[in-house]
């Protein structure tokens, strides 16, 4: 019994799930032990483990099942989740767990580790705790068009929470770039982003999910689909786009907002 493990460095720095799910399974097609891969690329780790199990008529293969991907570990400031699950897969605390005496036994542990049932109870069980947390530590404006403050409160962290997931799902989609979700080149291109301000929900959030997401792509018939709201106002001081919500706002918070 023997297992590898495989560090291999990329060229490019972006890599969807599809692309080094393949490699890790044209990586383990060449070898008859199971093969664990570290890729680097660009600023972020991936952690790759197969899950594999005997051939049932040539004992000397294996036959290669689902590809499972710890993804975007960022060095300098990895997520507490990655943190978690890093930990849960280090040898001295699957052992504790599994008491192993051999690879095959190793490889198993760490497969019911990453199961993904396993992974999604974990993660929305921690996303309910972090929801009835944050719902008692919040407050939004009285103006807002709900009166009661609990009920306010409460809508609109399920918004928060809601638009942060799918603006991530089509990330992981590689369809809206990875330097939405690093703060380094957002400040860049905001000016305040301290943590008392709500400068990345307004001016990414939600002009990423009403302004981009839900509207057309610019055209050469059609060059301003996509552009901030006027700032110049009508007679009378009347704003010409007025309740509409599909173009982009708090031009004021971006650097340089051309």
């Amino acid at each position: 019994e023997s297992y590898l493990f495989l560090a291999i460095k990329l060229s490019n720095g972006h890599y969807t799930r599809t692309e080094l799910s393949t490699i890790t399974r044209e990586i383990n097609k060449l070898f008859p032990m199971p093969v664990l891969i570290l890729f680097q690329h660009g600023e972020s780790l991936t952690l790759s483990v197969i899950d594999r199990r005997p051939h049932k008529r040539e004992q000397s293969k294996d036959v290669l099942k689902k590809v499972t991907l710890i993804k975007d570990i960022c060095f300098d400031n990895p997520h507490r989740a990655h943190i978690d699950i890093l930990f849960d897969l280090s040898f001295s605390n699957l052992y504790d767990h599994y008491r192993f005496s051999n690879f095959i036994a190793l490889h198993d542990a760490w497969q019911k580790t990453l199961d993904i049932n396993e992974l999604n109870k974990r993660f929305y069980k921690e996303l309910a705790n972090w929801y009835f947390w944050a719902v008692n530590e919040v407050t939004f404006p009285s103006q807002n068009e709900i009166k009661d403050e609990e009920i306010r409160n409460a809508t609109n962290v399920i918004r928060m929470i809601t638009r942060l997931i799918f603006v991530w799902f089509v990330k992981e989609k590689g369809l809206v770039p990875n330097d939405l979700f690093n703060i380094r080149k957002l400040q860049e291109v905001l000016k305040d982003l301290s943590p008392e301000k709500t400068t990345y929900y307004k001016a990414i959030l939600q002009n990423l999910f009403f302004a981009t997401l839900n509207q057309e792509m610019n055209t050469p018939k059609k060059p301003d689909n996509r552009k901030f709201r006027s700032r110049n106002k009508l007679a009378g001081g009347r704003d010409p786009h007025f309740n509409i919500t599909n173009l982009y706002r708090y031009e004021n918070y971006f650097q340089n907002p051309s």
